[in-house]
């Protein structure tokens, strides 16, 4: 085991949506793949804004494509959505009472730190240049990510497993019910199919950032406010003057 990862980056660099979650995960799976490994097994909760969408199984079936991989994404029941994961943000909250931070850079460090015993943690510091725009592998007019190969409409808010194989491209298979063997199969290249004797260039994911992002203006007022009151060390003041403001 290589350790328990963290993706970080400021509000500057990226949101904290669908794109800003494929990419990272995007990146852990290239990362486990250079270390062998092939099957994936990822858990999470039903956020429909950064979980549970079509931009992230979009990304799945993209990644078991290009990298040659096995994945399988089970959404835990509501109420029951504890897992190891917040044993690290515990262990974060925990690392930083009695701690002053300045600005977001300190934040890293406070994390790769916060961990007393066994492996640190393996922090990355995202930048706006790291981050994909996974939209258009849905939004493609070419694609079908409506309904099933057996033509029924494909029910997002009810899926409780997606697993995707490089061995079966374009394709996805759903399951309603854990508790069931039954799976739903749909093809995305279905529309692209019906394109006859025409060569379908394969859909990949663009660069969602082009500059850093603006901050509230009045966000940036109060922390220079702070400047000024002596409140933020000067050494400080440099990074909250460059700022830019919506």
């Amino acid at each position: 085991v290589l350790g328990v990862f963290g993706f970080l980056w400021t509000e500057t660099d990226a949101n904290r949506g669908s794109n800003e979650i494929s990419t990272c995960l995007l990146k852990f799976i290239k990362i486990m793949k250079e270390s062998g490994s092939e099957e994936f097994s990822f858990f999470s909760d039903n956020c429909a804004g950064q979980n549970r969408n079509r931009y992230i199984y979009a990304m799945w079936e993209h990644a078991a494509f290009t990298l040659k991989v096995n994945i399988k994404h089970t959404f835990l029941e509501k109420g029951h959505t504890q897992n190891e994961g917040d044993s690290m943000h515990a262990t974060i909250e925990c690392s930083k009472k009695h701690k002053t931070i300045y600005i977001p850079a300190q934040w890293f460090t406070l994390v790769r730190c916060a961990k007393i015993h066994g492996k640190s943690y393996i922090v990355f510091e995202l930048s706006h240049e790291d981050f994909l725009d996974f939209k258009p592998l849905v939004e493609n007019s070419q694609l079908n990510w409506k309904t099933s190969t057996d033509n029924n409409i494909i029910k997002w808010n009810s899926v409780k497993e997606i697993t995707t194989s490089y061995r079966t491209p374009n394709t996805i298979n759903i399951r309603y019910n854990l508790n069931s063997t039954s799976t739903i199969t749909m093809d995305t290249s279905l529309l692209a199919k019906k394109k006859r004797g025409r060569f379908q260039k394969r859909c990949v994911p663009l660069r969602a950032y082009n500059e850093k992002l603006p901050v509230d203006k009045m966000k940036i007022n109060d922390l220079l406010s702070l400047c000024n009151k002596g409140l933020i060390p000067s050494c400080y003041h440099d990074f909250y003057k460059s700022l830019t403001p919506k």
